[in-house]
């Protein structure tokens, strides 16, 4: 029984807790950001698959150079140099226009060379040696150079920027 003593205790109640707010159905602004999200990582999800695909010609190179880089030996350093100087046309080949590449040779193969990876190493003495190692098999060459030779065109495949860019 209530009573009439506005003040008293016994008319005191509970405090009234509101309702928990709900997680669903969600705002229409989480759709949106939801919507965004997704759009956001299927571009860079086909992006990634695109450069992947467009690698493919870099991997296998550096396969066939990891296979060649193996039978570097005193008795097959000159060969491997001839070798490695097709694969690099080769992978040329395969990035830029013929008409682009199969008429270079000499300097302007090598500057070519430079000038796609942005680097100056392939007009030293020992970057020069590949433009002559197709034709010169018969000539002595150290391992030391060969293997160098080796990285060198391991860099300008890893780093080699195509016709646009």
């Amino acid at each position: 029984m209530a009573s009439p003593d506005p003040a008293s205790l016994a008319n005191l109640h509970d405090i009234v807790v509101p309702e928990v707010v709900a997680w669903w159905p969600l705002a229409p602004a989480w759709y949106v950001i939801a919507v965004v999200v997704l759009i956001v990582s299927v571009w860079f999800t086909a992006r990634s698959v695109r450069r992947w695909h467009r690698n493919a010609y870099r991997r296998d190179a550096l396969t066939q150079l990891q296979q060649l880089k193996a039978t570097i030996s005193p008795e097959t350093a000159a060969t491997v140099l001839g070798e490695l100087a097709t694969l690099m046309r080769r992978v040329a080949l395969t990035v830029y226009p013929r008409s682009q590449i199969a008429g270079l040779t000499g300097d302007a193969w090598m500057n070519f060379l430079n000038e796609s990876a942005a680097t100056s190493q392939f007009t030293n003495d020992n970057g020069r040696r590949l433009m002559s190692a197709t034709y010169e098999s018969h000539v002595s060459v150290a391992t030391s150079d060969a293997e160098e030779l080796a990285d060198l065109v391991a860099q300008w495949v890893t780093q080699h920027r195509g016709p646009l860019g």
